[in-house]
C-alpha cells in the first residue's frame, strides 16, 4: 500500500507541474499538447481503428454464441437425468483421441451446463512437439463432437487474433499493439488537456465542450464530434487501455504488482501433493468437484476449469469464477487439492484479498467489461464504436487545416509576385 500511495503522490506531483507550467506558458502549452496529439494520434491511427473495431466485436461475443448455439449452451434440468461420472467421460474423451486431458473447461455452470470444453494433450511424432487439441463432450448423454468450433466460434477467435497480434507473430504481434495502446494513452491524456476550454473562467466554453453542435457546418461538427465524444469514451477507453497491457508487457505486469505489494497478475503459488506411498492413486475427478462445490457455495459461478495434474506431485487446481447482478463476472477463486488425500493444500479466496491484489484479480474483467456486466458491455461497445471514428475524424481535422494553410500559403505568394510585378 506504501508503494501506491508514493506512486500516486508522484502523480499528482506531475500533474500540479503541468497545470502551473500551463497557467504561465498557456499558448506553448496548448501547442506542445496539440503536436503531441496530432503525431502521435497519426502514427498509432491504424493500429488503433483495427483493435477498436475488433474489440467492438468481441464484447458481446459470449453472448451471441450462446444464442446462435443454443443447444450446446442449454441448461439441463439435473432433476430429470445426472451427469455422467467426470472420470468416465474424461477416460471416454481420452480415448476418443489417444490424447491426455490437461484442462476441463465449464460454462454456464450456476444454470446446468450442457457440454464440457476439454484440452487434450498430444505428442507430434513429426516435430516431436506437444499439441492441444479441443473436444466437447455432453455430460449427461456422453455424446463427443470434435466440431466444439463452430463457424461462428472460429469467426471470434481470427478477430481475437486480430485484436490481439494482428495477425503477426508472437512476440512481435503483442508488442506492437503493446507500444501501440501505450502511444494511445499519451494520445487520450494529451486530447484530454486540449478539450478543457482555454479560458477557464468562460461559461460558455465549457458548456460547448460537453455538446455537439449540428448546425454550424460540416467541418465543425466533424470537430465537435472529435472534441466531444472523444472526452465522453475517454475513461472506458483508459480502462481497457490500462488493462489491456498486461497481455502485451511483462515490465508492465512486474510495474503494476510492485506499486500495489500485490504478486504478479499471471503467477500463483502453485502447490504440491505428496503421495503417501509409490503406488498412491490419484482420487477420483468427482471427489474434487464436489468438494469444489461446497467452497465456491457462497458465490453462484458463472465458469469453472478443472486443471488435472501433469506430474505426480501437481496439485487438481480448480478455478471458479463469480457471478454478480446483471450477469456480471467480478471474482475469481482458486483451490488447489492434494491429488492423493484430496486435502485443500490452498484457498486464494476473491473475498479475502487485499485491495491491491482485488484490483489486479479484476483487470480481465475489467478489460472485457464483464464486472458490471450487460450495462458496462454496452457502454464498452459503445466506447469501441466511437473510438474507431476518432482516428478518421481526426484525420480529417488535420488534413482540412492542412490544405487551408497550403491555401493561406499560395495566396500570399500571389499576392507578393502581384505587388512586385
Amino acid at each position: 500500500m506504501l508503494n501506491f500511495i508514493l506512486f500516486y503522490s508522484l502523480v499528482l506531483i506531475v500533474v500540479s507541474i503541468c497545470f502551473l507550467f500551463r497557467a504561465r506558458n498557456h499558448g506553448l502549452w496548448r501547442q506542445i499538447l496539440y503536436k503531441t496529439h496530432l503525431w502521435l494520434g497519426i502514427v498509432s491511427g491504424i493500429v488503433l481503428f483495427i483493435v477498436c473495431l475488433s474489440g467492438m466485436l468481441l464484447v458481446f461475443r459470449w453472448e451471441i454464441i450462446q444464442i446462435f448455439e443454443h443447444d450446446k449452451y442449454s441448461s439441463v434440468s439435473t432433476s430429470e437425468i445426472l451427469p455422467l461420472n467426470i472420470d468416465e467421460l474424461v477416460a471416454k474423451v481420452e480415448q476418443h483421441t489417444n490424447g491426455k486431458i490437461s484442462i476441463i473447461y465449464t460454462e454456464n455452470r450456476s444454470n446446468g451446463m450442457k457440454n464440457y470444453i476439454m484440452c487434450i494433450k498430444t505428442e507430434n511424432n513429426k516435430n516431436l512437439k506437444t499439441e492441444h487439441q479441443f473436444c466437447s463432450i455432453d455430460p449427461y448423454t456422453g455424446e463427443i463432437s470434435d466440431k466444439n468450433f463452430s463457424l461462428l466460434a472460429i469467426f471470434f477467435y481470427i478477430i481475437t487474433k486480430l485484436h490481439t497480434s494482428l495477425f503477426l507473430p508472437n512476440p512481435i504481434g503483442r508488442m506492437v499493439v503493446g507500444s501501440a495502446t501505450l502511444i494511445f494513452i499519451i494520445v487520450a491524456l494529451s486530447g484530454l488537456g486540449l478539450w478543457f476550454p482555454a479560458n477557464f473562467h468562460n461559461t460558455k466554453a465549457w458548456k460547448n465542450s460537453f455538446l455537439v453542435r449540428f448546425r454550424k457546418g460540416k467541418h465543425s461538427l466533424i470537430f465537435n464530434l472529435h472534441k466531444t465524444l472523444g472526452f465522453y469514451v475517454l475513461i472506458p477507453m483508459l480502462l481497457m487501455a490500462l488493462t489491456g497491457l498486461m497481455w502485451s508487457f511483462q515490465w508492465y505486469c512486474n510495474s503494476v504488482a510492485m506499486i500495489l505489494n500485490v504478486p504478479t497478475p499471471h503467477s500463483y503459488n502453485k502447490v504440491k501433493s505428496s503421495p503417501q506411498n509409490p503406488d498412491a492413486q490419484r482420487l477420483a475427478l468427482d471427489f474434487f468437484d464436489k468438494k469444489a462445490d461446497e467452497l465456491f457455495a457462497p458465490h453462484k459461478e458463472v465458469n469453472r476449469n478443472i486443471y488435472l495434474p501433469e506430474h505426480e506431485n501437481d496439485p487438481v487446481m480448480m478455478m471458479g469464477w463469480h457471478q454478480g447482478i446483471w450477469n456480471s463476472t467480478w471474482g475469481l477463486d482458486r483451490i488447489q487439492f492434494d491429488q492423493y488425500t484430496g486435502e485443500v493444500l490452498q484457498f486464494d479466496q476473491f473475498d479475502k484479498f487485499s485491495i491491491g491484489r482485488k484490483i489486479v484479480t479484476m483487470f480481465p474483467f475489467i478489460h472485457y467489461g464483464s464486472f458490471f456486466g450487460l450495462p458496462t458491455k454496452i457502454i464498452y461497445f459503445l466506447a469501441c464504436l466511437i473510438t474507431t471514428t476518432l482516428p478518421i475524424t481526426g484525420v480529417s481535422i488535420w488534413w482540412r487545416k492542412l490544405r487551408n494553410l497550403r491555401k493561406a500559403q499560395t495566396h500570399k505568394i500571389t499576392e507578393n509576385q502581384q505587388k512586385s510585378a
